[in-house]
């Protein structure tokens, strides 16, 4: 094959890759995919599990779903990932889920990823990176930058090193720049990942994920050109936490909650709805969030406090387009305990001065709860500058 292989095609039967298998592109490109039909999943494969595996290789092309199922899966590689591995891999095009409502159900219906529709039962995607348009509109449709659903109840499954610039466009009921679900509460991680994409979830969107109910959120961030809105919830990391803790994270992002005709949507520079009593730390927030109705520098609504710990906000609050400078420049400590940063001498921010405090708050955290936050904030622009965050504990450096 040489190194850019072109043909256009409409795929009628997708293949299943099983077992013991490697389709490794060795870095070649295939472009011209086409795929447009009402089958249940698509992509350049149908499924890839059992122990299968593809890497390095890049696709291009476009997938569209012309059926009613309110259960199907899209993904620029696999339609699903089940005991397999994506790795190193790429897709850039379009994919268009269609507009099936999946009922009242999280669980079974369209999902729609960069890379795999749909990940679940010790599936690993890693080191992998998309950019197109990726699109559904029924109600609980899920779709992500890289993954549409990643779902695990007893095994490990992992989303980790993905990446997604300003050249994705994600839009679902649940819509994330890297997933658009993830659940599984012990066992699912999605960990250094990052996202400049734009996202506009119809009901939860968020900067890397839309819905979070599973383990955590670790590592990861969205950049500065990043942008996400929704009418009920935006979140610059996570649109609705509902279980799940959240460790060295911070978000770039320009959060919006819009106005639409029967709501007006809550912002949180980092989750937009927050129903868990999971911890977030270790975080921060340096972007804009804003809404006609409510926004905040953490949480834009909860339906209870959710636990935060070493977590500041230098970013700017604007709420019916009025900027509120007392929720810029505050930070968490201790659990809960919400304190603005000091004035120095010269009248300016002390961050030198709350860097220490945070780092000492992830030292108390980690001493006092099981689950380690591996990350400290370090100055690299000056002292008077707020901080960004390294990996290893306070003072392991």
């Amino acid at each position: 094959m040489p190194d850019y292989y072109t043909e256009t095609h409409n795929w009628g039967e997708e293949i299943d890759l099983r077992g013991d298998i490697t389709f490794d592109g060795a870095g070649h490109t295939i472009s011209g995919m086409r795929i447009e039909n009402d089958h249940n999943h698509h992509g350049l494969f149908r499924m890839v599990m059992d122990g299968a595996e593809v890497i390095n290789l890049t696709v291009e092309g476009d997938i569209r779903y012309t059926g009613d199922s309110e259960s199907h899966r899209a993904g620029g590689i696999a339609g699903e990932c089940s005991h397999g591995r994506i790795k190193n891999c790429t897709f850039r095009g379009t994919i268009d889920g269609g507009s099936v409502d999946g009922g009242s159900s999280r669980t079974s219906l369209t999902m729609v990823g960069g890379i795999v529709g749909y990940a679940h039962d010790a599936g690993t995607i890693s080191n992998c990176t998309a950019q197109g348009t990726f699109t559904a509109n029924g109600a609980y449709s899920q779709v992500g930058g890289i993954v549409g659903q990643v779902a695990m109840q007893t095994l490990r499954q992992t989303v980790k090193d993905c990446h997604v610039t300003e050249d994705c466009h994600v839009t679902g009921d649940m819509a994330g720049g890297i997933a658009g679900y993830l659940y599984g509460t012990q066992n699912t991680e999605l960990r250094d990942c990052s996202s400049g994409a734009d996202v506009t979830g119809l009901s939860e969107g968020g900067g890397i994920i839309g819905y979070l109910d599973g383990r955590g959120l670790t590592a990861c961030h969205t950049t500065a050109a990043c942008r996400v809105s929704s009418p009920r919830y935006a979140g610059g990391l996570i649109g609705w936490l509902s279980a799940g803790r959240v460790y060295g994270c911070h978000s770039l992002a320009e959060v919006t909650g819009v106005e639409s005709e029967n709501r007006s949507g809550y912002a949180g520079g980092l989750v937009g709805f927050g129903d868990t009593d999971d911890y977030i730390a270790g975080c921060y927030f340096a972007g804009t969030a804003q809404s006609p109705v409510g926004a905040q520098p953490f949480i834009g609504h909860q339906n209870y406090y959710v636990p935060i710990a070493a977590t500041y906000s230098s970013g700017r609050v604007l709420t019916g387009g009025v900027e509120d400078s007392s929720l810029t420049g505050i930070y968490y400590g201790e659990h809960n305990r919400l304190t603005q940063v000091p004035l120095g001498a010269d009248g300016q921010p002390d961050w030198e001065t709350t860097t220490a405090e945070l780092n000492r708050a992830i030292t108390d955290y980690n001493r006092d709860n099981s689950r380690d936050c591996e990350f400290h904030f370090v100055q690299t622009d000056g002292t008077s500058n707020p901080p960004t965050l390294a990996e290893g504990v306070p003072g392991a450096e």
